[in-house]
């Protein structure tokens, strides 16, 4: 892969550094050796044209001149030299600049019409159109800014959280690339004097002595681990996280989807199976960007599920539609099994039943990791002492009895995945009612055995197993907590604060460069040859090279500054 932009910077670019359509302002970009040409042949100064000053009697155009970097009020011309528009501009003469080169700027209104007129003045004055990426391209070129600066200011434009915007705009002041260059010098400095050892091994260098060849090494390696720890904390903040809805057919999933997003996206109705392809959506808590998708809903299906052959006597239409719903169950495991987070949905009038069992086995990595919280929805059609009448409104005896139902549920999914161990949970309104009683032996005895075993077999802690909360998505009770245990569950352990996170490729690259670091530590202990040592090296610093930009190849420029926007 080539650029799809030159390399040369011998011609002058222009575009419109901002986003097309009706706007207050617009701004045109010029960067190259010809931007007071242009400015002059597209920019007449309101005093030259109010004949105010006798320095413009005789009409010479460049009779006026730019004071650097100040707005210069006026008028732009197009190509023929009429006015377009009432500007402002400024010249910003190189190296002292953004991209490292004579740069200037006209601040117009926003709009098409004027915008692509002035672009086009720009064009007929000698400038060429900018390809994307190419101002910042320039700037990496002229030593303005490194690789990790460029693809900073990416993360920027791009970025969809205030939180995301900080991350990026740390690494904006050159940061990352000084710990990665840094992390570099050290370990080309290592391979050089490897080098010297093993070719001029008579000669009195100052070498490092062993302990100190593996204590810097480990210093290097600590370097980049926590580089690779600050990328997995970022991520959710960087990119958002995945949400995924699921549960029973009725418990009210796109009934919470549209309670969270404050507008009926989801159809609801009381008709099962509704929902039979996935709905996505964003949702934006606490400055962290949320994907939610709505699933369709859990059910056996019994001799109707795909591959199983038409049952005698159904209709074609009914085979089609339970084929349609097959598949949309499936997908439901799909995403669930991507989804950083599972809010698993369950009508808090019911009891656990054998599709939410199956559920949690086949997902039994998410439930033991805390990533599924389980959720008792339609709590409105619950009070005490009348569980299937609406609630006249909260009380104590109400909301202790959602609590028991709560932990009754919770002791139930830890009774049905083997992992059982005393739970201690508040007694019902009426006492331990079929509500409350965490037994669940027809479950035990559902086909399941086999894989119970093998879960109660495992070990570890089960305080982050199921947190169950309870929610009415109708009213809006619960909700609130809801996004907050939800914030808790996503963000554990990645506090962001002072992190210097890499991006996705530069997190690969160091990646590789840390295997390399292991490697040569592995080598070490064998007692291989400083030649073999000097070698991963080597690889290591080269790797660290392409994060920074050091050893960057036209391909590797291509692929980066091809994705940014035009104009910047």
């Amino acid at each position: 892969m080539t650029l799809p932009i030159p390399m040369s910077r011998s011609d002058t670019i222009a575009a419109i550094a901002t986003p097309p359509g009706p706007g207050a302002i617009a701004v045109l970009r010029l960067s190259g050796p010809k931007v007071q040409e242009i400015l002059h042949s597209i920019f007449l100064p309101a005093k030259k044209a109010a004949g105010k000053s006798p320095a413009f009697a005789d009409g010479a155009s460049d009779a006026f001149v730019f004071c650097p970097r100040r707005l210069h009020h006026g008028y732009a011309l197009d190509e023929t030299g009429r006015r377009l528009d009432e500007v402002l501009a400024v010249y910003m003469p190189g190296p002292a600049s953004a991209t490292g080169e004579d740069a200037g700027e006209v601040h117009c209104h926003g709009g098409s019409g004027v915008t692509g007129a002035l672009l086009e003045a720009a064009v007929s004055a000698g400038a060429r159109p900018a390809g994307p990426g190419e101002f910042t391209l320039r700037a990496f070129l002229n030593g303005r800014m490194d690789l990790t600066q460029a693809e900073a200011v990416a993360e920027l434009v791009n970025a969809k959280t205030p939180a995301g915007a900080r991350l990026a705009a740390a690494k904006l002041g050159g940061s990352l690339g000084r710990e990665i260059e840094k992390v570099r010098e050290t370990l080309d400095a290592m391979r050089i004097q490897s080098i010297l050892d093993l070719d001029f091994p008579e000669e009195d260098a100052e070498l490092l002595s062993p302990a100190a060849f593996t204590q810097t090494l480990s210093l290097c390696r600590q370097s980049l681990e926590r580089l690779l720890d600050a990328f997995a904390r970022a991520r959710f903040w960087r990119e958002g996280a995945s949400v995924v809805l699921c549960g029973r057919v009725n418990a009210g999933k796109s009934s919470l989807l549209n309670a969270l997003l404050c507008r009926e996206r989801a159809i609801v109705s009381e008709e099962a199976g509704t929902t039979r392809d996935y709905i996505e959506e964003n949702l934006n808590i606490g400055g962290l960007a949320l994907r939610l998708a709505d699933t369709a809903g859990l059910r056996d299906l019994g001799d109707r599920e795909i591959g199983r052959p038409k049952t005698e006597g159904r209709s074609g239409n009914d085979d089609k539609i339970t084929r349609v719903e097959g598949e949309g169950i499936r997908r439901a495991h799909e995403l669930a099994r991507a989804a950083d987070l599972i809010l698993y949905l369950k009508d808090a009038r019911d009891e656990l039943v054998s599709e939410d069992v199956e559920f949690f086995l086949r997902h039994i990595d998410k439930l033991e990791q805390g990533k599924i919280i389980a959720i008792l929805n339609k709590c409105d059609l619950i009070r005490a002492g009348a569980e299937d009448e609406p609630a006249s409104g909260p009380n104590v005896e109400w909301n202790e009895g959602l609590a028991a139902r709560c932990a009754a549920f919770r002791a139930w999914v830890m009774n049905a995945i083997g992992r059982v161990r005393p739970v201690d949970y508040p007694a019902g309104p009426n006492g331990p009612g079929p509500h409350y009683a965490p037994d669940t032996p027809k479950l035990r005895d559902s086909g399941n055995a086999p894989k119970i075993r093998a879960v109660a077999e495992r070990d570890g802690g089960l305080e982050n197993i199921c947190p169950c909360l309870a929610i009415s998505a109708k009213t809006g009770a619960g909700l609130a907590e809801l996004l907050k245990v939800v914030q808790t569950a996503l963000l554990a352990g990645r506090e962001t604060e002072g992190d210097l996170a890499p991006n996705l490729r530069q997190s690969g690259l160091i990646r590789n460069a840390l295997d390399e670091l292991h490697a040569l530590e592995d080598a070490l202990k064998a007692g291989f040859a400083r030649d073999a040592l000097a070698l991963h090296l080597e690889s290591a610093a080269r790797l660290l090279g392409e994060v920074s930009g050091k050893s960057a190849g036209e391909e590797l420029l291509g692929r980066i500054f091809s994705s940014f926007c035009i104009g910047k």
